[in-house]
């Protein structure tokens, strides 16, 4: 690009001294006339109008031819210069399709890399999935109903669970139907404890529950489910469940 333009501008300076140059030239010739036409005066008024006019014509005649090729060598700079400057844009609009290609290029590879830092991040957040689970399975408790024993008072039931899993803390919720019969509410890994379930007013289609804490801190529900009915005539047993927060 700056070789074209170096060359438009010493083409340019060129046809610039040329012209100046004829310029020169031209004067110099009329101003030899004008002397020729003063030391001659008398010869020149002394001639035949077809004379003058050969005179005429023999004066100019050489300027006029000179000026002809003057102007043939002046087109032919021009035609040069336009050449280059064609050149030059099609080199600028070159540089132009180099550019807008690489700002594509640069865009494909953000793509690309946006894409990698998604899928690290899906891969992240599966394996924090993965980690959450393991941690929730490797200090889960592990309930088994053993027994529901009628107390004193008739709507409320002991109900006996045996934990085989890990130790957990239960915490009474509070719309909850279940609370821990002892005054510890501790559910050690291999020993049984008992819970108080209140029937009154109970749903037999809905469980009872109890929050608990893992020592992860995992926070979980038991749900205990009475013995129920259901519209087929089915008949469900009594049984207990584990719940996590999803």
């Amino acid at each position: 690009m700056t070789m074209h333009s170096e060359k438009i501008s010493i083409s340019t300076r060129h046809a610039r001294s040329f012209t100046v140059a004829a310029v020169i030239v031209t004067g110099v010739y009329l101003s030899g006339i004008g002397v020729y036409a003063c030391y001659e005066w008398k010869d020149l008024l002394a001639m035949e109008p077809n004379e003058f006019g050969d005179f005429l014509a023999g004066v100019f005649g050489p300027l006029a031819f000179f000026w002809l090729v003057s102007g043939y060598l002046q087109q032919g700079v021009e035609l040069r210069n336009n050449s280059a400057a064609l050149m030059l844009q099609a080199e600028e609009l070159r540089v132009s399709s180099d550019a807008l290609k690489a700002q594509v290029e640069e865009m494909r590879m953000s793509v690309q890399q946006q894409t990698i830092v998604a899928r690290l991040a899906a891969e992240r957040h599966e394996l924090d999935l993965e980690d959450r689970a393991a941690n929730i399975s490797k200090f889960r408790p592990s309930f088994r109903l053993m027994s529901v024993v009628q107390t004193i008072d008739a709507s409320v039931l002991n109900i006996r669970i045996f934990n085989h899993g890990h130790v957990v803390v239960f915490t009474q919720d509070s719309g909850g139907r279940l609370k821990p019969a002892g005054g510890t509410a501790e559910a050690r890994t291999g020993q049984q404890f008992d819970l108080k379930f209140n029937s009154n007013g109970h749903n037999a289609s809905e469980p009872a529950s109890i929050s608990f804490r893992q020592e992860d801190g995992v926070v979980g529900k038991m749900l205990y489910w009475p013995e129920s009915v259901l519209e087929s005539g089915e008949k469900l047993k009594r049984r207990v469940e584990v719940l996590y927060d999803t």
